[in-house]
């Protein structure tokens, strides 16, 4: 039997970070009040946490502006699905997590159906596509961002935002001692073994990983070292193997240790995203890549109007860790910062220490817990 409306939230994630934040958040409702009862889109980490998934997070996610196109019938198909779905249970409230394309139009949607939107993980409207600010003040209700300039950002454009500190805060540790980890993949400990991240979706590693592995194929004749592949769980292992034998190579490809690999790498190769923050988060040197298909790039271009593409040095306000962006993503560029980082312990040190200041700038711990209580507090004051 359903619980009544009064104590039922609707939770929409659509990518592999944001359903994991959603998780906690999640977990954290229900410890605040075990009456909630929780549905919406997002993937097996929410669904343990106890939310009800209609829709899939493994089906919604794409790479770029115009890479949706292949996916597009599916994910009209959620947003109807979640409009039915919010039809019939009418929740209190409705939590979107960032993914903007498809959560700004859900709110606008949900709005008028007078259910109020709270919005975590603020869209990067700070770095592009600004205008999409007059959609939150019309549509959100609340704003619980997770970056410190976010929230005088919003507040200049009258939109009610609060900085509850980033997820990670929390999150980001490792299980696994450097030796229990590197005995147990076969590593050793006096070669300096090189981290690969190549993004949380099939397309994005499509375009990133062959470059990294030629990267470390040009280092072989320069340096001695051991390598991993930190698989994300939306990515198949098969496609991770394939391009791997496209490529003549042959590296452990782990997907259940990403912190773990994270901590104990001597550096890293990380797709810019939010693994960038849990990163700097371990103090981890790194070499920031990205690419996408140009079309979507020169779009993105002319709407970016941020000096730093890593969130890592957005967060920081300077250039820490070196960023290959787009034609600068080469294997030749990549392995020159490898070296650079990897043969020069003084380098090392210096990207430890500034990225040891991070943690103080990204807040306080026990994040999705004041998450929680701000969703509850709006929600209470919906009922008096």
């Amino acid at each position: 039997m359903r619980k009544t409306d009064a104590d039922t939230i609707m939770m929409v994630a659509g990518e592999a970070s944001g359903e994991l934040y959603g998780a906690k958040l999640a977990e954290a409702l229900l410890q605040a009040r075990p009456s909630l009862s929780i549905f919406g889109m997002g993937g097996k980490r929410m669904g343990e946490a106890g939310v009800e998934i209609l829709y899939d997070v493994k089906e919604s996610a794409v790479l770029g502006l115009l890479e949706v196109t292949d996916r597009l019938l599916v994910i009209r198909s959620f947003f109807k699905g979640l409009l039915r779905a919010a039809a019939e249970k009418q929740p209190r409230a409705a939590i979107l997590i960032d993914y903007p394309d498809f959560n700004l139009r859900l709110a606008a949607r949900l709005h008028r159906r007078k259910i109020p939107v709270i919005y975590y993980v603020s869209p990067q409207l700070w770095a592009w596509r600004k205008g999409r600010v007059k959609k939150i003040e019309k549509y959100v209700s609340k704003m619980l961002v997770i970056l410190p300039f976010e929230e005088p950002y919003y507040r200049r454009a009258g939109v009610r935002a609060e900085f509850i500190g980033h997820p990670l805060v929390d999150m980001v540790q490792s299980g696994q001692n450097k030796d229990a980890f590197l005995q147990s993949r076969g590593l050793k400990r006096d070669i300096p073994l090189i981290g690969l991240l190549p993004g949380s979706r099939r397309k994005e590693v499509q375009m990133i990983l062959p470059a990294m592995v030629r990267a470390l194929s040009l280092l072989k004749t320069k340096l001695n070292y051991q390598a991993v592949i930190a698989r994300a769980e939306t990515v198949p292992e098969e496609e991770i193997s394939r391009i791997l034998q496209k490529e003549g190579s042959v590296y452990p490809i782990i997907g259940d240790s990403t912190y773990t690999i994270m901590k104990h790498a001597d550096v890293l190769i990380v797709a810019s995203g939010s693994a960038t923050l849990e990163a700097a988060l371990f103090g981890t040197p790194m070499v920031v890549v990205y690419k996408t298909f140009y079309p979507t790039y020169w779009i993105g271009m002319l709407m970016i109007s941020v000096e730093h593409y890593c969130l890592a040095n957005l967060v920081m306000g300077e250039r820490v860790v070196p960023e290959l962006i787009q034609k600068d993503m080469t294997p030749e560029n990549i392995a020159g910062q490898l070296e650079r980082i990897l043969c020069h312990p003084e380098v090392q040190a210096d990207i430890r220490l500034r990225l040891s200041k991070i943690r103080d700038l990204l807040g306080q711990e026990k994040v999705s817990e004041r998450a929680a209580k701000a969703v509850l507090s709006l929600i209470d004051k919906q009922n008096t």
